[in-house]
């Protein structure tokens, strides 16, 4: 074996030598891409192959080295959290010949691989279904998958909640700019109240400097929001401001009755975009909010009431619990479109044509998909799919 690997090897340095990119056409450009790809691929399956035979031995140990991770990190050019993500993936991904034979075959990324074998072990049965998803999934759909199957296998939603509520943190320090730089980690719930009342005070704050002909980022005005609310200088949710924070549970009502989730009858205690909380704290919430009432009929939404002094657009929630409903999150409609961020309410058929303002004919899409759509290189599909159709693709409609 080891000859043969040598002679694909030096094939492989003669073409790399080679290559003249500058006088490939885009398509070729792009086919020799995908090849180079699919070479990764394999020779990432080949390290992680051989990785456990590597721990094993003690050629690391004679090459100097405090560890295999070590070695393979210096071999490799990586760093050792990298190689030591390799190493775990490799141990799991013994007991697991379905996703070696995809490694095997060039079909899986090391960080596919590590998101399929992790969730695998934990819940055995969800391997082919990764395995199908990681064919059409970005990187980002499928480790979000892995981690919920993880979560969910591994404890009930009371013991994480508890032992997020432990793991909460702030810390802050100067960075290389000088500039006051910041990590948090906060339970749902609490996440859910500080991150949505920042984008509330961060609109109102966009709005302030667009009427004074000023344009900035959103990531500007989300740190003056920031600012503005611990200092007391915002508005929401002030006495003389709009109300403070809004936070969306969706709870099963049987969940709520009884006090408890049943997974396997598919219910719900769950703030969309953030997280699972325990039906004891969704109750609790209940004694200081607005009732939101949100009908559904498997993961349609039929009607939305809302009940209370203020009354918010019902048709917003009811698009963030039938988005959620599908597929268990908010994110951009367009199919590869990972986007979570700066998520925009769009038209399916366009307001100006006379589409309604309603949850039938709203869909969530990213601000570069919105601008595709209107230039018409976003397009809806026969089956209902939207899909880019990319940039060489026709003029904007009328």
């Amino acid at each position: 074996m080891c000859n043969h690997l040598n002679d694909v090897l030096a094939s492989a340095r003669v073409v790399v030598a080679a290559v003249d990119a500058g006088s490939l056409s885009g398509t070729q450009a792009s086919s020799n891409f995908e090849a180079f790809a699919e070479l990764e691929k394999l020779g990432a399956a080949g390290k992680l192959l051989m990785a456990p035979r590597i721990a094993a031995s003690d050629t690391w140990a004679r090459a100097g080295h405090r560890s295999a991770e070590e070695w393979m990190a210096k071999t490799s050019g990586t760093s050792v959290g990298q190689a030591k993500v390799a190493a775990e993936t490799a141990k799991r991904v013994e007991a697991l010949p379905a996703t070696q034979d995809a490694l095997r075959s060039g079909e899986l990324s090391l960080s596919q691989a590590a998101a399929i074998s992790e969730a695998a072990l934990a819940k055995p049965e969800a391997e082919a279904e990764l395995l199908a998803a990681a064919k059409t999934e970005t990187v980002k759909s499928l480790q979000e998958r892995s981690r919920r199957t993880v979560l969910v296998s591994r404890e009930s939603v009371e013991q994480r909640y508890e032992r997020q509520r432990k793991l909460r943190s702030f810390s802050s320090w100067t960075d290389d700019e000088g500039m006051t730089a910041g990590r948090f980690r906060l339970t749902p719930d609490a996440g859910a109240a500080f991150v949505n009342t920042i984008r509330r005070e961060a609109d109102r704050q966009y709005r302030k400097a667009y009427k004074a002909g000023r344009r900035e980022s959103p990531e500007n005005y989300a740190a003056d929001a920031l600012v503005g609310l611990v200092t007391g200088e915002g508005l929401i949710g002030t006495k003389t401001g709009s109300k403070g924070a809004e936070v969306v549970v969706l709870v099963s009502r049987e969940s709520l009755q009884r006090g408890a989730v049943d997974l396997d009858a598919d219910e719900l205690c769950e703030i969309p975009g953030f997280g699972a909380i325990p039906v004891s704290r969704a109750r609790e919430m209940l004694g200081d909010a607005f009732l939101k009432g949100v009908l559904v009929e498997g993961k349609r939404v039929i009607s939305v009431k809302h009940f209370g002094r203020h009354r918010p657009a019902e048709v917003d929630t009811a698009l963030l619990v039938q988005t959620f409903l599908m597929h268990g999150k908010v994110k951009c409609v367009v199919e590869l479109c990972d986007r979570t961020t700066g998520i925009q309410w769009d038209h399916k058929e366009p307001f100006a044509r006379g589409g309604p303002t309603s949850s039938t004919n709203l869909h969530p899409i990213c601000g570069f998909d919105n601008r595709e759509k209107e230039a018409g290189r976003v397009v809806q599909t026969a089956d209902g799919r939207w899909k880019r159709t990319g940039r060489g693709s026709g003029p904007k409609p009328p």
